[in-house]
């Protein structure tokens, strides 16, 4: 990128609070990829079988939060599992990336994709991808070395 500038507009996280947890605790597990900084959206709804959830969400933007939010993204694990998976977490069409954060080790501060296919608590993390032109190939080239421009690295 001839500016230098992480070509992601935002990433929203989001995650949610079951009757029988602790929303305190999500919100720290929200703020432990998205930064402290954030600000948390709270609404109320309802599960499958008619339960109470909160639904938090936060929205980072500005390139430093961002950067510093793929840094903390950027564990050795996830870099591995990213260079194997990063064309089926991306959707070429709309220019974003998906991933899907275990909660639990996040509680304990440390950032664990859940694997594909599992059904654990989790929380979303989407980055929508910058451009030019907005085409699925540029798309592709983005995704492909977004930790690579945020300084982390992804080996290809």
């Amino acid at each position: 990128m001839a500016n230098n500038r992480l070509p992601v507009a935002h990433a929203t996280v989001r995650a949610f609070a079951h009757a029988t947890e602790d929303v305190e605790r999500v919100r720290q597990c929200i703020r432990a990829i998205a930064g402290d900084s954030v600000t948390l959206e709270e609404t109320r709804s309802r599960g499958y079988h008619h339960q109470p959830l909160l639904v938090l969400e936060a929205v980072v933007r500005g390139s430093r939060t961002l950067k510093d939010l793929l840094v903390r993204m950027g564990t050795p694990e996830v870099l591995e599992d990213f260079s194997v998976t990063w064309e089926r977490r991306l959707d070429v069409e709309e220019g974003v990336l998906h991933f899907r954060l275990a909660k639990q080790p996040l509680f304990e501060g440390r950032v664990e994709l859940e694997p594909e296919g599992g059904k654990g608590d989790l929380v979303k993390m989407e980055l929508k991808l910058l451009a030019y032109p907005a085409k699925p190939e540029s798309y592709r080239e983005v995704a492909r070395s977004i930790f690579d421009l945020a300084g982390g690295g992804v080996g290809r």
